[in-house]
């Protein structure tokens, strides 16, 4: 039996700034759970706010960090986010990651490493 292809949510290229709340609370959170991988000699911000501050049961932070680690365990190829100013700080203007080095502070204001 073959299943058929399912096409792209997304463009390769899609613009973050026209995610919704929720998918660029993933595209965010994705980022700063890859950061301390790619860089593990440099202090990294605590991927656990935004989920806090969502008010995603801690059940829902474990399987967010199970399945990124199954992914990790995976080997693959990164994809990367380039970053132009925004209105509040910078951000990533391309859906994908993890490249960028978007830091989101405590007040939810965001700046470019």
């Amino acid at each position: 039996m073959t299943l058929p292809r399912l096409l792209p949510a997304y463009a390769t290229d899609h613009p973050v700034l026209e995610l919704g709340t929720a998918e660029t609370l993933v595209v965010a959170t994705v980022c700063l759970w890859a950061a301390p991988h790619r860089d593990p000699w440099q202090s990294h911000p605590d991927w656990h706010g935004g989920f806090r501050a969502a008010g995603v049961a801690i059940d829902g932070e474990h399987a967010f960090d199970t399945l990124f680690w199954i992914v990790l365990a995976g080997g693959g190829t990164g994809a990367s986010t380039s970053a132009v100013p925004a209105a509040r700080g910078w951000a990533p203007t391309r859906a994908g990651c993890c490249r960028s080095s978007v830091m989101v502070n405590s007040d939810g204001s965001s700046s470019w490493n």
